[in-house]
């Protein structure tokens, strides 16, 4: 878990730098993080994955629109 916690990491430092092409980066480490191993976590996981995904994706969006 330890490619988790550094991807964490990661997101949480796209989120307060603010720029787009970081949280892009950040999203698609998620998405491999969650398509490598999407078939052994709960429904509890892939509901914070999905969480996850969500919120980055919306900010990717108000942040394109909004430029």
């Amino acid at each position: 878990m330890s490619s988790f916690t550094s991807v964490l990491d990661e997101l949480e430092s796209a989120l307060q730098s603010g720029a787009m092409g970081r949280r892009t980066t950040v999203l698609r480490q998620i998405t491999d993080l969650f398509t490598s191993g999407a078939e052994n976590f709960s429904q509890q996981q892939i509901a914070l994955f999905d969480d996850v995904m969500s919120h980055l994706i919306n900010h990717i969006e108000s942040r394109r629109w909004s430029n």
